[in-house]
Formats: C-alpha cells, structure tokens, sequence
C-alpha cells in the first residue's frame, strides 16, 4: 500500500503536500501519531466500537443511548445533518440491540485498536503462558502478531520456518506498523488471508475460499485492485475538500458577523423609536409599544434563524474536517483492506455534506431582514393619524376617503349601472356602464382638465381587464371587445365567443380568465375568443361554482367569487385549489361580490357593505371601507382604491399601510 501512495504522490501534488506536512508533523512529534483526535459527535469522546450514521459516528453505546432517548417510532436523525433514516430492521430485535444493525467503521476502528495496543504495556506471550511469568516484553513478531522478551525472541529465530519473520524492538511499534504489516485472517478459514473484496457488499473483505463457497454469485475481485479503484476516487474527495471547507469557514464566518451587526442595528432601530414616538406622547403610547415589540421580536427570529444557520454550518463543516482527518488517516496509515473496506463511508459523506453544504437553509439570508425605516416627514404625518391608529395588528391598512364621482353623462338614456372599473396607471378610470351599452373613462385631460369619455357598444358590457399598456378587453354579449385608449376610447376589434361571460382578468396579454353563468365555470381563452381549457369541478368532480361572479389575477392564480355559495376561491390556472375564503372575523361571507388583487399581492374583497383585506395566503385581517350601501365592483392601482356604489357613483379611497409609518 506504501509503495502505490509513494507512486499516487508524484503525480497529485496536493497529496504530496500532505502527506510531506504530516510526515513532518510526525518527525517534529513522533507520540503524536499515537493519539486518536476524532471524537464521537455525541458524548464528544474518543470512540468505543464506531457506528456509521449518515454525516456523523458515534460510539456504539451513545447510538444506543440516542435511540433510547430520543427515537419515538422507526426513524432516526442524523446528529449532523438531521437527515430522518429508518431503523434497517426495528421489529426482528429488542430497541437495546438496534444499534448492533448500523455498519461499523471498520478503518477507525482498527486505527483505535492499533493506538490502544502500541500505548499497552505487554508481557512475553511465551514466559506468561508457559511459565507464568510476567516477564516485560522487548520484541514485537508482526507475522506471529506476538510480543516476545528477548530471550523467548532469541528461541523464536532459532525455530525452522521463524527465521523470516519481520521483528521489531516494542519502542519502535507504531499504529501504522500494525495496520500495514500484519496479516489478516478469514474469521470462518482460519488459515486463510483476506484478500478478496465482493463489490456486492460495501466494505465487505473475505477470503478466496468464501469466494469461492459462499459468495460465488457476488462479483469478487483481489483486494490490491479494488483498494485502487477506490483510491482514484479518494484522490478526487481529497482534492475537493479544501474549497468545500474554505467556503464553508467563509459561510460561518459571514453569518456570525450578520448575527452580531444584527444587534447593533437593533439597538439602533430602538433607540430611533424611542426618538420619534417621544414626540407624540400620549396618545402614542400605546402604538409606541407595539413598534417596539415588533422590533424585539423580529430582531430574535432574526436572530435566532441566523445562529440556527451559523449552528448548522457549523456542524456541516466539523463534519466535512472529519472526513478531511479520516482520509488523511486512511492515505497515511490504511492498508489496501482499509481503504476496500472504509472508502465508500468517506465518498459518500462527502457528497452528502457537500450537498447539504449548497442548500438554500445554510445559504440564504434573504429571509431575515433587519431595516426598520423612520422618517421625520412620516413621524409628522403620524400625529395627524394618531386618532385612527388601532386597526388590526396583522393589517395596519386604513383607507381615506378622497372623492366621490358620478358617471352619468348627458348622453345616458337610462341610470347608469356600473359593473366593473379598472383603474388604469396613468389614474383614468374605466367602467362599464351595462344599462347605456357603453364604456365609459373618467380622468383629467392632456390640459389637466376633468373629462369623461364614452364608447358606445352594440351589447351590454359586463367585465374590463388590462390587457396591456392603452389596450383593454371588455366582455359583452357572447363577444369580447378590445378597445384601446387615447385620450378618446376606440373599438379595435370584436371577438366572437360561444358563451356569454361575465367578469374578466387578464392572465397575460393575450390569455383571459372569464367568468360565466352557464355552465358555471371559469374559462381561459385567448384574445382569437378560442378557449384553451375550462375550469368547472375539482379532481373528485364536484363543482368548484354555482353562480361564478368577480374574478381577478392574483400573481399567477385566479381569485373567483361565487355569489351563490357565498366563498371567495382561489385557484391556479389550470383549476387546483389554493384557499376558500368563507367567513370574516365576524361571521360567514353573506353576499361576495367584487375582489382585487393589488401588484403587492393585497386582496381586496367586497363583503355586502364592507371592503376587506385578505392576505396572499386567504386570511382576513381587518376590515377598510364600511357601510358603504350599494358597493360592488372594486379596482386598486398604485395605493388607490375605486369602489363602485348604487351603479352610478365611484368613491376613490387612499390606502395607507399604517405598519409602515
């Protein structure tokens, strides 16, 4: 085995580097080589009978003690990665022999063996067991694996067939001697050398006999040339680990240092607060407090998340040194069986915490964030609101009533009934008018002046969505209309469809979501009026609609409220379900009617005479616009939120997220 290293070592220059430096290290502290430095990751002591569990080895007996402590059913964790592993066999022997199941690390184990036997102090075989006597031993026999005193040595030579026998003074036996120069022997073929290495079994060495009698079905080969294949794939580990461990020390490093600048900056942030909220006394008071705790809070999640990460890497990288140590132990002092029998445990650790060393959960931070923003023109505008402060602690969104319009026009023959609006960037608002057949845009004029506008339609138009800049549809009779926008409304084009839709949302500028009554469903159709796919009942075949009304785009899923079955649904595009939505803090849903999703993933849903706000994830929070008789359709843009009342008037409100004050 030395003489293939020595080869291996001229051609890999890091491995010569080290095995140079730790043969240096060796010469500089010869009783070095002697102390066994890996620690069993559990009781943090040099091993007794070495376990493999995944990333990490314990003693036999701490494995046994984990399992007992901490296994509830059949799986167990792994100390360094957490990784849940079944126990191989929990039913065919007592819990307090589940242990023995888990391979043993048959390279450290030996290395152990070897250190205790060289640190022992022994007697002469001979002398003890024919004479009992102790006599202290000079002489070490690697062929006989027998300690001699000089005298039963000088006996030993002179025997025919001894004479060739490789003997040692006992000060000169180190580890490395005995885990390279002695013979190992079939435990069945007493005889018998293991020299043969199954490929079927990992780490498995037996004899040519039992590769002839037990194993001749198994793929077997001389264990010379399986320690070299092995070895080329050692040759690889060793040369990736420095980078592996490099990155990793940089990654610790970094989160430490987030952990700490976490703390200065929350002491910061407090003390802001403190300034700011001195300001508005009293009636703060109470606002003041809950800032604070959100500081304090999210500082220790933050915290907390960021030594959970540190912690983690921590023990990626412990383990990625061990497995450094082990193959360093394994080029210096294994034999072609230790490297047969053990190699495949360090490839395979390597590539798991190589892996693990990768993930998401050690690497990214974008999760915790830690700036909290206060502004003195905000700290202002706080004292004007501080008599509306007290919406819900997970909202924090209010709304101030701007203006109130209304879009009859001279032209209408009949009162207007508005059906839905779309509030545009550019702030003009558009609305379809069903009873006057007509779409109709409200805004200020290129000279800044007040305007409203009409289209005139063949049908009564029910829905609008954005299409994309100037280019709107709006749902008619068994058609769609595409319409664009100037400072005038012009009908680009008619779409014919097969159905009568009601509500409308753009799902991309060419593919629309509509609603409709019968069969109650949601298709999607493109702007041609083909429709790609229809959404009517979910896997089990029940029907997802009754009387499908408002729909609008929440990201890339649909947002559907059905006024018959009194819910707020939340689909993907292709008809699975995200969340239902069917009671407010207060209640059942009574009457849903329009909803709209903002860029910033807000909903905003219109519950008989209330405007609430939903989360992303289908939770109400609070309730914004109230006792507003009348209200059905809704759309929001940039912070603006247009609520159409009695069919003819449209209230504008300001949303303030109160959080961010």
């Amino acid at each position: 085995m030395s003489t293939k290293i020595t080869k291996k070592a001229k051609n890999a220059q890091q491995k010569k580097t080290v095995q140079k430096s730790a043969k240096t290290k060796m010469e500089k502290e010869p009783e070095e080589e002697k102390t066994i430095e890996m620690l069993c990751v559990y009781c943090q002591k040099p091993f007794q009978e070495p376990k493999v569990l995944c990333c990490s080895r314990l003693c036999k007996e701490c494995l046994q003690t984990y399992i007992v402590d901490t296994v509830k059913d059949d799986f167990i964790a792994c100390l360094v990665c957490e990784n849940p592993m079944k126990i191989p066999d929990p039913y065919s022997r007592p819990r307090e022999e589940w242990a023995n199941q888990y391979r043993t690390d048959v390279f450290l184990q030996r290395m152990l063996s070897a250190a205790d036997q060289v640190n022992k102090s022994h007697n002469c075989f001979v002398c003890e067991s024919n004479r009992n006597e102790a006599t202290p031993a000079t002489q070490y026999c690697f062929n006989c694996d027998t300690y001699y005193c000089s005298k039963c040595n000088e006996l030993h030579l002179q025997l025919r067939g001894l004479q060739g026998h490789s003997i040692v003074s006992i000060a000169d036996v180190k580890p490395k001697d005995l885990m390279t120069k002695r013979n190992l022997y079939c435990s069945t073929h007493k005889d018998r050398c293991l020299d043969m290495y199954c490929s079927n079994e990992k780490g498995l060495v037996i004899c040519d006999l039992c590769a002839k009698e037990t194993h001749q079905n198994c793929t077997t080969i001389p264990v010379p040339q399986a320690a070299k294949e092995w070895e080329e794939k050692l040759v690889k580990v060793r040369e990736k680990i420095p980078a592996v461990i490099e990155l990793q020390e940089q990654n610790k490093e970094v989160l430490r240092e987030r952990c700490s600048r976490l703390g200065k900056h929350t002491n910061q942030k407090v003390a802001e607060i403190e300034s700011a909220f001195s300001r508005i006394q009293t009636a703060i008071d109470t606002r003041k407090q809950e800032l604070l705790e959100h500081v304090k809070e999210t500082a220790d999640k933050n915290g907390s998340g960021l030594n959970s990460m540190a912690d983690k890497t921590s023990s990626y990288l412990n383990a990625m040194k061990d497995v450094r140590t082990y193959l360093t132990w394994m080029d210096l002092c294994g034999a072609d069986y230790d490297v047969v029998s053990s190699a495949d445990i360090a490839v395979a650790q390597y590539d798991r915490l190589y892996d693990l060393s990768r993930e998401p959960s050690v690497n990214d931070t974008s999760a915790f964030k830690d700036n909290f923003h206060i502004e003195e023109s905000i700290v202002s505008t706080f004292v004007q609101l501080v008599n509306m402060i007290g919406t819900d602690s997970e909202g924090h969104i209010i709304a101030f009533k701007t203006k109130q319009i209304n879009l009859r026009m001279p032209e209408d023959v009949h009162e207007p009934v508005i059906k839905d609006l779309l509030l545009l960037e550019d702030g003009q608002l558009v609305a379809t008018d069903n009873k006057n057949k007509c779409v109709k845009m409200t805004g200020l004029s290129a000279l800044g002046d007040p305007r409203t506008v009409r289209l005139d339609l063949r049908t009564e138009p029910w829905g609008v969505a954005k299409l994309q800049v100037n280019v709107i549809a709006v749902t008619g009779y068994e058609c769609l209309y595409i319409i664009t926008k100037t400072e005038e409304l012009h009908l680009q084009s008619t779409v014919r469809t097969r159905k009568d839709y009601w509500a409308v949302a753009a799902l991309s500028p060419i593919n629309l979501a509509l609603t409709c009554k019968f069969p109650p469903c949601v298709d999607i159709v493109d702007i041609t009026g083909r429709k790609l796919r229809s959404i009517e009942a979910d896997p089990n075949g029940s029907p997802y609609f009754s009387i499908p009304q408002y729909v609008s785009v929440l990201y890339d899923k649909l947002l559907v409220t059905d006024r018959d079955q009194k819910v707020l649904r939340c689909l993907d595009s292709y008809g699975a379900a995200i969340f239902n939505v069917d009671a407010t803090p207060t209640g059942a849903l009574t009457h849903p009617k329009g909803v709209v999703a903002s860029s910033t993933g807000r909903i905003f849903l219109v519950e008989n005479e209330d405007v609430w706000l939903v989360s992303s994830c289908g939770k109400m929070l609070n309730k914004i616009v109230s006792n507003t008789p009348g209200i059905t359709a809704l759309t929001e843009e940039n912070g603006t939120l247009c609520v159409s009342v009695e069919g003819r008037d449209v209230i504008y409100y300001k949303i303030i997220d109160m959080s961010m004050l």
